[in-house]
């Protein structure tokens, strides 16, 4: 099988099911409409949320993980979470699952620095992170939890236009990469977040001299960009849309070399099995798709 099948293949194993983008949409109705009665009075204002995370930015892959929704609050009642007497961000949070359990009384919520966690049994989860609008467009205010409680911001556009734009100049290979190297994630349970792999790959695209081609180099993208990543061990970079670095640390280092090696190996079978025909051609094109196997798991031959 060719390079550009094999990837194609695999990129089809982990779309999301209809079903599954369905339960997501439910979700996030669903949440939102509980928030808004807790928290608005009719009419509600024609946007209360936004969904955000791996949906939001078209990310997500299977097995889906939490949906994040973040959720607008009332304007008129920033200045009570921002004066309260105590950690504001706590209480915020608090009264978000207060409210929630009203809707939601058998399920399992918590609170987690910065967001409220709905834990839906048998499927995915909701995260909420109950923010407040910034004065400047596209800004709003965060609770974090931690240290006495502070404020922090995010810009969900900026975060969403920096894939997308990367998207739109790569011929799609942004988005396909980050989906993949997910993956990679979940198997291994790499300790690296989707929003650090996605810092990674939109300069390692800008840079690639094959960002514009279409699945025959995915091999190539898939070891180029591991090798990126390792030199970007404890490094930073800024997230989109606000002045916070976002440091990558180096707990995922040797799971990412042992990918590295792996992909390389591959690609050397992927090679090998192009440029011969026959017995040798299949050999080598079977240990090629071992390879892979062995960094993306049963996701890549649809061995789910």
């Amino acid at each position: 099988m060719s390079v550009s099948a094999k990837f194609s293949d695999f990129l089809t194993n982990i779309q999301l099911t209809e079903n599954q983008i369905a339960d997501a949409r439910s979700k996030h109705t669903n949440v939102r409409s509980a928030l808004e009665k807790g928290f608005y009075s009719p009419p509600y204002p024609a946007t209360t949320s936004i969904l955000v995370g791996s949906y939001g930015r078209n990310t997500a892959v299977r097995p889906p993980t939490d949906v994040d929704i973040l959720f607008i609050m009332p304007s008129s009642k920033w200045i009570n979470y921002r004066m309260y007497p105590g950690n504001g961000p706590s209480k915020l949070l608090q009264d978000v699952k207060s409210v929630l359990q009203k809707t939601y009384p058998t399920t399992t919520m918590r609170g987690d620095g910065q967001v409220v966690v709905v834990s839906f049994a048998n499927s995915f989860g909701v995260e909420v992170l109950p923010v407040f609008a910034s004065t400047e467009a596209g800004l709003y205010y965060t609770p974090n939890t931690h240290n006495g409680g502070s404020w922090k911001t995010t810009n969900p556009d900026a975060e969403k236009k920096h894939i997308s734009d990367s998207n739109k100049n790569s011929n799609g290979n942004t988005v396909h990469l980050v989906k993949m190297m997910k993956v990679w994630k979940h198997v291994y349970s790499v300790p690296l977040s989707s929003l650090a792999i996605e810092l990674m790959a939109v300069p390692f695209i800008a840079q690639w001299n094959h960002r514009g081609k279409s699945t025959v180099y995915y091999d190539w993208m898939v070891r180029d960009f591991l090798a990126y990543a390792l030199t970007r061990v404890n490094s930073c970079e800024f997230i989109p849309g606000i002045s916070e670095l976002y440091w990558f640390g180096n707990a995922w280092k040797t799971r990412a070399e042992t990918a590295f090696a792996r992909a390389q190996k591959a690609c050397d079978y992927e090679a090998q099995a192009a440029s011969s025909t026959g017995g040798t051609q299949i050999a080598n094109d079977t240990l090629a798709t071992l390879e892979w196997e062995r960094i993306f798991g049963g996701f890549f031959t649809g061995k789910l």
